[in-house]
């Protein structure tokens, strides 16, 4: 510069037309522009696989585009393409240094998990780890170092995904939902237990990648946040599932399953939180197939005193707590003011049908009539507990019937766009 100044002084170059870029932006330009011509070279000698895979993983920050993650999904219905090598073929893309190609990989395995054939779950399964990022940086820029950190959460709610399928052979996000209750109403515990504590797992690393809405700045990170709602949505009804199975055995258990079950649905409560925060920030953002976010209704944590003073009975402390709760002002109905013990077991069966059948959906919702039988001896405490029992499960029946009817009006929504696209 010293010397080039010597021959054309700075100042008789006239006035700059741009400011000068900030050195890491210059870098982060270089790199992704000289990632982009690496990409083209690459896809010009690859074959259909090798291509769909370079440009669904590309430098660009945009979405993985569409015709490429459903040429992978069907090649995953392909015997005669090697999975493993597939799944090499996108890990690979996992080592460049910009974190647009490595974030896109995680999105496509993603979409493969979730569309692509049981098979590629199974083969991600066999492995311990899949996603090497816990020391990824690209230090390219400050929005790239940012963009790193949900990447790296991301990875971890997807080693989760493969750990709860690895531990239980069930892909929860892949199961049917059903109108009258799915696989969950059906277990009994250990089994019932065991499974709620799996997607319990799941459902918190979701929610761990705490994105807000300042964070959504790019169509990379959308997609990421798109895919993991389709997830939540799936998720959150076979767990609301499975609390209402506890609810409607809790009375019935012995003290170790109702110990085990009062965790379950206190964890439950807590969860309700960040799963809300998670669906107010989805609320806020356009998707391009307009999806419609799901409103869940919080479990209610007005019936955890209830279940807890029954826990307190079983395992011989309750006496403190009933003679407290007792001299509690306010309380209309003291939940242990009998012994709970001689209460004979409680079921929750079906009311009249309903004639009409109806679509819900919004404020009209159907609600199931439900009537709450106990064959056993009643006191006033005793009562006030099946009550609430009762009211609790109606709730988390209909909050059932409501996000079924939503998810089927997303598929059919998506199913006509489809049909009319071509």
């Amino acid at each position: 510069l010293v010397f080039f100044s010597q021959y054309f002084p700075f100042k008789d170059l006239g006035p700059r037309t741009a400011p000068l870029l900030p050195l890491d932006a210059v870098c982060h330009a270089t790199m992704a522009s000289g990632g982009k011509i690496m990409d083209k070279l690459a896809a010009a000698t690859a074959d259909s696989v090798q291509k769909a895979v370079i440009k669904a993983t590309n430098h660009e920050v945009v979405a993985p585009k569409r015709k490429h993650v459903l040429h992978l999904i069907q090649s995953t219905n392909d015997r005669h393409v090697d999975l493993v090598q597939l799944q090499r073929l996108i890990g690979r893309r996992m080592n460049e240094e910009s974190w647009v190609p490595v974030y896109k990989s995680l999105i496509v395995f993603h979409a493969l998990m979730r569309d692509g054939h049981p098979r590629f779950m199974n083969q991600l399964a066999d492995r311990q780890t899949n996603f090497h990022v816990n020391n990824f940086h690209d230090k390219s820029s400050p929005k790239a170092f940012e963009m790193t950190k949900f990447l790296r959460r991301y990875a971890v709610y997807l080693e989760e995904k493969i750990g709860v399928f690895r531990q239980c052979g069930i892909d929860f996000c892949r199961l049917k939902m059903e109108r009258n209750g799915g696989r969950m109403r059906g277990l009994h515990p250990p089994d019932l237990f065991r499974e709620l504590r799996l997607l319990e797992q799941q459902v918190s690393k979701l929610v761990d990648v705490d994105m807000r809405m300042d964070d959504l700045s790019n169509r990379v990170v959308v997609a990421s946040f798109y895919m993991l709602l389709k997830d939540l949505t799936k998720l959150f009804v076979h767990y609301n599932d499975g609390i209402i199975n506890i609810l409607e055995r809790y009375f019935q258990m012995d003290r170790a399953d109702t110990q085990t079950a009062f965790e379950l649905y206190e964890n439950f409560t807590k969860l309700n939180g960040p799963v809300q925060d998670f669906l107010s920030v989805a609320r806020r953002v356009q998707f391009d197939d307009r999806t419609e976010v799901p409103d869940l209704v919080s479990a209610p944590t007005s019936l955890l005193p209830a279940l807890r003073d029954h826990l307190a009975q079983l395992t011989g402390t309750g006496g403190a707590r009933r003679a407290s709760s007792e001299s509690r002002a306010g309380r209309d109905a003291p939940v242990a003011a009998a012994p709970i013990a001689n209460m004979g077991p409680i079921t929750v069966s079906d009311g009249p049908a309903s004639g009409g059948g109806g679509g819900g959906g919004g404020s009209s919702q159907r609600r199931d009539s439900r009537r709450l039988t106990n064959p056993g001896p009643t006191v006033a405490g005793s009562s006030a507990v099946a009550t609430a029992t009762a009211a609790a499960v109606v709730q988390q029946q209909a909050n059932l019937q409501a996000m079924f009817q939503q998810q089927q009006n997303v598929v059919s929504a998506q199913t006509s766009s489809s049909s009319s696209n071509g």
